[in-house]
């Protein structure tokens, strides 16, 4: 029920989102008249790319992404273990590719969503083992991933509670997802 109250309350908007995605892909759906002007740029996917290296330039083309400086002397080493971490954690979690795909969307539509949390990924096998002589295999679990995660929303895939702006604001907010082979 949610889902469709928000899904008719953001209908126009969506179809206007898809007009614009056109529009940045230079495609002719031939619903408008033909003795109308259809003026197609490809320019403007130029131009939205070029703002996007700009922007990546700025913010992610150091060695570090994130910088911490320590209130005190002697914190100056836990600073420096926590910038470590954390941008580690930010490198495996693909920060790099997902802000272009962020900013991409937010140049083109004008806004972006993006889903932040924690992912930990366990992977299961059997190990050997083998003590005077004999051997034995024993299940152990393996974390192959444990930190931040950040996932872009397609702006046509996000149904926030109708008459709500921000989203700390929001009751619910609702994002339609395909499951793919892989995730079953």
């Amino acid at each position: 029920a949610r889902f469709r109250e928000s899904a008719e309350f953001h209908r126009r908007d969506h179809e206007k989102t898809n007009q614009w995605y056109h529009l940045y892909r230079c495609i002719f759906t031939g619903e408008r008249p033909p003795f109308k002007n259809v003026v197609m740029l490809p320019m403007l996917m130029a131009a939205c790319w070029s703002d996007v290296a700009n922007k990546i330039a700025i913010t992610l083309s150091g060695s570090r992404i994130i910088e911490m400086d320590a209130i005190a002397p002697e914190m100056g080493q836990s600073a420096k273990r926590a910038e470590a971490l954390l941008n580690q954690q930010l490198l495996e979690a693909q920060i790099m590719e997902k802000m272009i795909d962020f900013l991409m969307s937010a140049d083109v539509y004008g806004t972006a969503v993006l889903q932040y949390g924690w992912k930990k990924q366990q992977c299961k096998y059997m190990q050997r083992n083998e003590a005077f002589g004999i051997q034995w295999e024993e299940p152990v679990t393996q974390t192959l991933f444990d930190g931040p995660d950040f996932k872009n929303i397609d702006i046509l895939d996000w149904f926030p509670q109708p008459g709500k702006k921000e989203v700390d604001d929001m009751g619910h907010a609702c994002v339609r997802w395909w499951a793919d082979l892989d995730d079953l």
